[in-house]
């Protein structure tokens, strides 16, 4: 609907994914004129062939677009019908009608939109915009801000799009929230839940104890649930069949799944007593939400072959994401037997999946322990009944010694003064680990993929010249990974029932971002902020893409050679700086320039006093921050780039929250500050 926000919400959602950006309205010129001199079926015509040209340039991108249409484009027949062949997520920006009225009424840059009130027209187009549309956005409530419908809307178009898709491996805890609502809490009550979610790498809810299971309410709370955990959501409904409350027919149970789709939930359960084509037809329409096939039962496994059966149930031929299987015991050799099947369900069956093996019962403590991947806690800080805290499990793990000691390294030439041993050697023995990280000396990819396909091996650091020459080797890339074109970050996977999955991830960009976050102002508004690029290597394409997650408004980029700065600019969307006596006020600088070349800025790039970073962490002052220190400028060194995307490193190969303080101190007493 006209009003809703669409843009100022769709431009803001491409620049924190790193999309490009696409306003319809933008490409249609004079459009108050238009309608005035030939009337609105001439705006709809020129509508439908804007959204034809934005899909064709869609389709060719290398880097996606987010697309923002005109809120009347579904009055046309024809643009109902592209709209729902299009192939890509579609978005219905919904916003309280009151709010539509209010700012309509100020706003006269607009043609009218004729005798019809605008609740009348939104009456209207309701079931259009529905019929029209994969997923739905609307704020959880109607006190929230604009910040907050801002990172809210942010965060659901990454997890629709793939953009920020979540990967869960290793030790991952998964809690259950069951509630009756989650409206009317108090404020004890919203901090205690979003507390516990901090503990945990996604919340469950359980969606057949909600007191009201209208769709509407359901959507409401599951907006409410991504409002208050701020961590993945995985919408599960229970049928009384496998132990929850969920008593409808199997139609209405596939239209409440539909919400939970809707609503851009991360993880979606689906239950294998469901008929196997409904499953597959819903599972086919799942796009980025990742699906866990589930099958309960309530009673014992009694072996392989039994638990082979349960997965195969459970996986709808395969076409989940994830398999979970769940029985009752009363005794821990069930627990043994099951964790031993899971680990042989890939040679025994070929499902290739990850997989979640629990037990219920009061000997089910022991699968908490065994079972490492996204292990069932409960919702809270501590331990509930026969379900162990993910703090108690953390615990007995440690004192069991089930962790299983993981080699990492840090690849690549020359490295033997690398911090990152210190660093990430520091953060096992705080964490109680027993990994170890050391060197791995070389210029060759094979030497590194002989090295990362050892037994022990967990996984390790990649700096130059191996970032980009170990992207095909990778069995998966992240989106940043993938965006950026280069590997800094190698995870190997056991979770997916085969010996070794690679996944190789960037974690520059954070090095890029977090210290910018830290060192300037809580209250900046990054859509006012022009910055700065100098260089348009490898490390400038994740210092764009950082500074583009980042929400800066203007990016410009300046390289001695003309033609590497305007490729860059090109794939990322990015202005092109030709000279750096011609820049104007910016309120960032990052330079990627080597320290050894001397760098620095003209003397009026810094009297507007910027930011300014030089990501070299050799030596401790750079030519360019020591100019930039003594001009009153903020500077950051290299080495918190250093520090915080090793930081991330750290948590993606543990899967838990790296000790920031220690290993900081660590690098800085490497470099001898």
């Amino acid at each position: 609907m006209r009003g809703a926000g669409k843009t100022t919400l769709g431009s803001g959602a491409a620049k924190a994914v790193g999309f490009n950006f696409i306003d319809l309205d933008e490409m249609i010129p004079d459009i108050k004129g238009l309608v005035a001199r030939e009337g609105w079926p001439a705006f709809r015509a020129a509508e439908t062939a804007v959204l034809r040209e934005a899909l064709a340039i869609c389709a060719t991108a290398t880097t996606p677009y987010v697309i923002s249409c005109g809120g009347g484009i579904i009055e046309a027949a024809v643009n109902q019908t592209i709209l729902k062949q299009c192939g890509i997520p579609v978005v219905w920006v919904k916003r309280p009608i009151e709010d539509i009225e209010n700012y309509l009424n100020a706003d006269g840059t607009r043609p009218a939109l004729g005798s019809e009130s605008v609740a009348d027209i939104y009456t209207r187009r309701e079931p259009l915009y529905r019929s029209c549309s994969s997923h739905e956005y609307s704020p959880a409530s109607k006190g929230d801000g604009f910040d907050e419908v801002q990172q809210g809307f942010f965060a659901r178009v990454g997890t629709i799009s793939g953009a920020t898709r979540g990967i869960l491996r290793g030790e991952t805890f998964c809690s259950s929230l069951e509630v009756a609502t989650l409206d009317g809490l108090s404020t004890e009550q919203a901090e205690s839940i979003a507390s516990a979610a901090a503990d945990v790498h996604a919340v469950e809810l359980r969606v057949d104890l909600l007191d009201d299971l209208s769709l509407a309410n359901v959507d409401h709370q599951v907006r409410m649930a991504q409002k208050r955990c701020s961590k993945p959501i995985i919408f599960t409904l229970l049928p009384e069949s496998d132990g929850g409350k969920f008593s409808g027919s199997e139609a209405e149970f596939w239209k409440l799944m539909d919400v939970g789709l809707r609503a851009g939930c991360d993880f979606l359960d689906v239950p294998s007593c469901w008929s196997l084509s409904k499953r597959t037809g819903f599972v086919q329409r799942c796009g980025a939400a990742q699906v866990i096939g589930s099958y309960r039962r309530k009673g014992r496994c009694t072996g392989q072959q039994d638990f082979n059966e349960a997965c195969r149930a459970a996986s709808c031929s395969g076409a989940v994401d994830i398999v979970r299987a769940v029985f009752d015991t009363d005794t821990s050799s069930d627990c043994l037997m099951v964790h031993s099947a899971a680990k042989e369900l890939q040679k025994s069956t070929g499902i290739a999946k990850p997989v979640i093996a629990f037990h219920t019962g009061p000997a089910g403590q022991m699968s908490q322990l065994l079972g490492t991947f996204m292990t069932p806690v409960p919702h809270g800080a501590a331990s509930q009944g026969s379900f162990l805290s993910a703090a108690d499990v953390k615990r007995s793990r440690i004192l069991l010694g089930t962790h299983s000691p993981r080699r990492f390294f840090l690849f690549g030439s020359p490295i033997q003064t690398s911090p990152s041993p210190t660093m990430h050697t520091t953060a096992f023995e705080k964490l109680q680990l027993p990994h170890t990280y050391g060197l791995c000396e070389t210029a060759d990819v094979n030497v590194l993929l002989a090295t990362i396909a050892e037994e022990q091996a967990g996984g390790g650091s990649v700096t130059i010249p191996l970032k980009q020459d170990v992207l095909p080797h990778m069995d998966e890339l992240t989106p940043a990974a993938s965006r950026i074109g280069a590997v800094n970050t190698i995870i190997v996977e056991r979770a997916r029932g085969v010996d070794r999955w690679l996944i190789g991830d960037n974690t520059d960009w954070i090095g890029v971002m977090e210290p910018i976050k830290q060192n300037s102002p809580a209250t900046t508004d990054w859509s006012t902020v022009t910055a700065l690029v100098v260089g348009a290597g490898g490390t400038s394409r994740a210092v764009v893409y950082g500074l583009q997650k980042l929400g800066c408004a203007k990016i410009m980029i300046y390289n001695r050679t003309a033609a590497r700065a305007e490729e860059l600019a090109e794939t990322f969307g990015c202005d092109v700086c030709p000279s750096l006596d011609e820049v104007p006020v910016v309120q960032l600088v990052v330079s990627t320039i080597t320290a050894s070349v001397g760098f620095t800025l003209p003397p009026a790039v810094l009297e507007s006093k910027p930011l300014v970073f030089d990501v070299n962490y050799k030596p401790a002052v750079t030519p360019l921050t020591a100019q930039a220190s003594a001009a009153g400028c903020t500077v950051i060194g290299g080495i918190d780039m250093l520090i915080a995307q090793g930081l991330k490193q750290c948590e993606l190969w543990t899967m838990g929250a790296a000790p920031a303080e220690e290993v900081r101190a660590a690098a800085y007493a490497h470099r001898g500050v």
